[in-house]
């Protein structure tokens, strides 16, 4: 899915993902946890990402 424009499927991806975790208050309360260490809960909201555009273009 829109392999051919990189910068339009990571925002599309991060868009997708905003949404998801909108949606699914355990894994926001799992990320709020991490809250104390705002370096550490970016790198989960990181992580999440990163496995969405591997689901994406593979």
């Amino acid at each position: 899915m829109m392999k051919t424009n990189t910068e339009c499927a990571l925002y599309y991806n991060l868009h997708h993902s905003y949404n998801f975790f909108k949606k699914n208050l355990s894994i926001l309360d799992t990320i709020k946890r991490f809250q104390f260490n705002r370096k550490m809960r970016l790198t989960v909201l990181q992580f999440f990402a990163v496995i969405k555009i591997t689901i994406i273009f593979f």
